[in-house]
């Protein structure tokens, strides 16, 4: 069952299972409802399509493809939250911030469309506003931040190699340096 997020953006689709139902309906389930339905994979990263995605792409290093289509970006958000929902540091984070998992992942996924591929619809939105508000729910510190960050490059590294995916890895670093000392005020990176 392929299921669209909805919106104007170039998030393109989640794949789901029958079990998952709609992301809207996901969005009220309990973070351990979720934890499970990714655990038993009923949520699917795109390029499970059989590699006719990843063909529209190009092969960088060591034979793994640059993040350099929608789709890879697609899979790269859906990878990295996959790692976040199970994570002891930062699925905690969420939890209590309670997110709204049918809008936070396509909006990321425009948003890293727009960095990394130039994509001029879809993303509207403010980082820094978004963040301030989740440290007041939430207060994030340094321990977070690092494990943001190593998440989120093991995400691509895993899977992704090139100048897009770099760029990535690049971008992420810089926009947790400036929400950890602007808004969060952590030392980051750590030593």
């Amino acid at each position: 069952v392929e299921e669209p997020f909805g919106g104007t953006g170039i998030s393109g689709r989640l794949k789901v299972g029958p079990l998952l139902g709609t992301a809207a309906r996901m969005s009220t389930w309990p973070l351990r409802q979720v934890q499970t339905a990714i655990r038993d994979e009923v949520l699917m990263p795109a390029e499970t399509d059989g590699g006719a995605a990843a063909a529209a792409g190009t092969v960088a290093v060591d034979g793994l493809p640059d993040l350099d289509t929608p789709t890879r970006v697609h899979d790269l958000v859906i990878a990295f939250y996959r790692e976040i929902v199970f994570d002891p540091v930062l699925a905690p984070v969420f939890e209590d911030a309670e997110v709204d998992w049918s809008l936070h992942i396509p909006h990321l996924i425009d948003y890293w469309c727009k960095i990394l591929l130039g994509a001029t619809t879809g993303y509207v939105g403010n980082t820094t506003r978004s963040h301030r508000a989740l440290h007041q729910v939430v207060p994030i510190d340094a321990t977070h931040c690092e494990r943001w960050f190593t998440l989120w490059v093991t995400s691509i590294d895993t899977r992704w190699a090139g100048p897009t995916a770099d760029h990535a890895k690049r971008h992420a670093e810089a926009i947790m340096a400036g929400l950890a000392k602007h808004v969060f005020d952590v030392p980051w990176p750590t030593a």
